[in-house]
C-alpha cells in the first residue's frame, strides 16, 4: 500500500493515542515527549516541512533623540546588503514583528566619501505604531519572505530589568 499523507497522519494519530493510553496507566506522572515521536514520522512529508529561512542581522542600534524625532541613521557597513542600483535612495519592503508589510525609504548621501545611510519615509510611522522611545533598540534583519514580498524584518526591543538586577531585551508589542 503506498504511503500517503493521510495514511501517515492516521498512523501517527494512532501512535499518539496509544502513548497517551499507556502513560495514563503508569503510576508515576511524567510529561510525554511527543514532539520527538511525531517529528520522526511527520518530518518526511513536505506537507509539514517549511523551507528554512536565512536570517542575518544587518544592524542593531539603540535609539537616540534624532532617530525618533527626525530620521534613523545606521552604520554604513550595512549598505552592502542594499541594492541602490546607482541611485541615492531605495524603498525597502520590511516586515515588522506583527507581520505587517511596510515600505521604508532608505537614503544615502549623494556625494562624499562617507555615504551616511538613513531611513526616512515610513520610519516615523513605525516609531509611532510601536511607541518607541529613547533607549529602545531596533534590529534590522535580512530575511526573505516570498509570501509577503519582503526582504527585511525590523524588530523593536526594550530593556527590561528583572528581579536581581539582570537586564534583558524584550520585544516591544505594536501599540497601534
Amino acid at each position: 500500500m503506498p504511503c500517503t499523507a493521510l495514511n501517515l497522519f492516521c498512523l501517527c494519530l494512532d501512535r499518539l493515542c496509544l502513548m497517551f493510553y499507556y502513560s495514563s496507566l503508569s503510576f508515576e506522572r511524567r510529561p510525554l515527549n511527543l514532539s520527538i515521536k511525531l517529528n520522526m514520522n511527520l518530518s518526511r512529508l513536505s506537507l509539514f516541512s517549511r523551507p528554512k529561512e536565512i536570517k542575518m542581522e544587518m544592524f542593531n542600534k539603540e535609539l537616540k533623540y534624532t532617530d525618533i524625532q527626525f530620521r534613523f541613521s545606521f552604520p554604513s557597513r550595512s549598505l552592502q546588503y542594499l541594492d541602490f542600483a546607482g541611485e541615492f535612495l531605495v524603498d525597502l519592503k520590511v516586515k515588522d514583528s506583527s507581520g505587517k508589510l511596510r515600505v521604508i525609504r532608505c537614503r544615502k548621501r549623494p556625494n562624499g566619501v562617507y555615504n551616511k545611510p538613513w531611513l526616512s519615509i515610513g520610519w516615523r510611522q513605525f516609531v509611532a505604531d510601536y511607541e518607541l522611545r529613547i533607549g529602545d533598540r531596533v534590529v534590522l534583519l535580512r530575511e526573505d519572505d516570498h509570501r509577503l514580498g519582503s526582504q527585511f524584518r525590523v524588530e523593536a526591543k526594550r530593556k527590561i530589568i528583572l528581579f536581581g538586577g539582570e537586564e534583558v531585551w524584550g520585544d516591544v508589542p505594536r501599540a497601534n
